[in-house]
């Protein structure tokens, strides 16, 4: 493959909204690379919206979700380098939540949580931005990208926090054709973010700081504390990577396995006054280490498309807690799937795919006596069948059902260490995690050519049915029904 010089390709623009196109652009590669193995020019951007409601979440999930923003994403030639840049902006409202003052009550075992409901409206920018180029006749490949992100989040009744976030994640990686179409390739990452919330009361009739019920929570579980003298608090992200791929991009085979390793350390702090004396707590520190492993092959003759992907991740989540002095919490999570699609190119690209995925997540609060494990089956299949309109509108509808499966669920609680944190939110969790359901995904999509460019609005919804296990751990889903659903629009250009 000549990657020295490179053309926006009209007929693979043409593919753009096939599923093996879009499986390609997502599975191939993620590494910064990918914007020349690409090996296309192309622009693609949008505005959206969407919904979400449905009685079947925990406590600490919206009852309602309202999405709208734009974005854009593509990959183009500049001066020899191909250029792959994504930007997101996405507003959003929530409403009825939960036990949650933090932007994230999952990423850590550390957060501020309120029994009382709210509302929130949250502001979420995205981007990243992919560079790279080959030297030396294609031999050596250098790839540099950044990721970055900044959000803001608010509550609108007491207690209400306001959160900023900002997230940076520079990555480099080299390759070296040692034969032609192979490569090997390395690469590493830096992560660097930061989370700043401070929480108000402005109704002061209000006594939500003074009744035991509505104390600040830390840890599932856990200690509690009142927010009056300590409204503030930090969460610091700092963490690396390390990645290893292997890549063949040959005429019909191409075959590409990438290895990423990461360790982050999260660190939470409290702060407030009290009295003339500032107030300062390092609370604790979450360390995670996440190993990933992706096989994609793709395998394209006269008459079809095949397609695979494999993948592996294995997470360890593991705290010191400076209030206990030692080590309170421990997660691990172990996953591992196969997504196969197969496209007929003779019956104008209809795609069949299918997906299994086997999914194990543990918990375990030493300090509150509470520990499970929770191990799920995921399999679906689905469809997308483009319909040539006429000579210029093609239609893409495509539907897919998939089905969870629980395996095994293992609890552990001691009775008398149950609290109001363990029956509002953790068992709650366990019946839902646990909960076997059927997923229906319908999207219908559209393609206009307008000559320059072409318009491509879609239309699309998730609609979710779960069925708790026979013998619930608490009584929250007991009068709950059993659906959620997200349904959705998006105007889009190909340009």
């Amino acid at each position: 493959m000549n990657f020295s010089v490179l053309a926006q390709n009209s007929e693979w623009n043409e593919k753009l909204l096939l599923k093996s196109t879009q499986v390609y652009l997502d599975q191939f590669a993620i590494q910064p690379l990918r914007s020349t193995l690409i090996g296309q020019e192309f622009g693609f951007s949008g505005a959206y919206w969407d919904y979400t409601d449905g009685e079947f979440h925990t406590v600490q999930m919206p009852e309602k979700e309202r999405n709208y923003g734009f974005f854009s994403y593509g990959n183009r030639e500049v001066k020899g380098w191909l250029i792959e840049g994504y930007f997101r902006y996405q507003n959003q409202k929530q409403d009825s939540v939960g036990w949650k003052q933090t932007r994230n009550v999952n990423e850590t075992p550390y957060y501020y949580g309120n029994i009382r409901r709210g509302n929130w409206r949250n502001e979420i920018f995205n981007s990243y931005i992919n560079a790279s180029k080959f030297f030396f006749g294609d031999k050596l490949g250098i790839g540099i990208g950044v990721d970055y992100s900044l959000q803001t989040h608010s509550r609108g009744n007491d207690p209400r926090p306001l959160i900023n976030y900002y997230l940076i994640k520079p990555k480099v990686q080299v390759s070296y054709r040692f034969i032609e179409n192979h490569q090997i390739a390395a690469g590493v990452q830096i992560l660097s973010a930061k989370e700043r919330g401070s929480v108000s009361n402005f109704n002061q009739s209000n006594d939500s700081f003074g009744r035991s019920e509505y104390n600040i929570y830390t840890m599932m579980g856990g200690a509690s504390f009142n927010l009056l003298r300590r409204p503030n608090y930090e969460l610091f992200d700092e963490g690396y990577g390390i990645s290893a791929a292997y890549y063949y991009t040959g005429e019909n085979l191409k075959i590409s396995n990438e290895f990423n390793y990461s360790l982050t350390q999260k660190q939470f702090n409290r702060r407030g006054v009290e009295g003339s004396q500032r107030i300062f707590e390092e609370i604790g520190f979450y360390d995670i280490d996440i190993i990933e492993n992706k096989i994609f092959v793709e395998y394209q003759n006269q008459s079809s498309v095949i397609q695979a992907v494999g993948k592996l991740q294995v997470s360890q989540g593991t705290d010191f807690n400076n209030l206990l002095v030692g080590n309170n919490f421990q997660q691990d999570d172990y996953s591992y799937g196969l997504d196969i699609f197969y496209t007929f190119k003779n019956l104008n690209n209809f795609n069949l795919y299918s997906t299994i995925n086997h999914n194990t997540h543990a918990m375990r609060d030493f300090n509150a006596s509470h520990a499970y494990e929770i191990i799920n089956f995921n399999y679906g299949i689905g469809a997308q069948i483009p319909l040539k309109a006429s000579k210029k509108l093609t239609l893409y509808p495509e539907l897919s059902i998939n089905w969870n499966q629980n395996l095994d669920q293992v609890v552990n609680i001691i009775p008398n260490q149950i609290n109001v944190v363990s029956r509002s939110i953790m068992i709650p969790n366990i019946d839902y995690f646990s909960s076997e359901f059927r997923q229906i995904q319908a999207t219908l999509s559209a393609r206009y050519s307008l000559g320059k460019f072409d318009l491509n609005p879609v239309i699309f919804g998730n609609f979710n049915n779960f069925q708790p296990l026979t013998t619930l751990n608490s009584d929250y889903f007991e009068i709950r029904n059993t659906q959620r659903q997200t349904i959705g629009f998006s105007i889009n250009f190909i340009h």
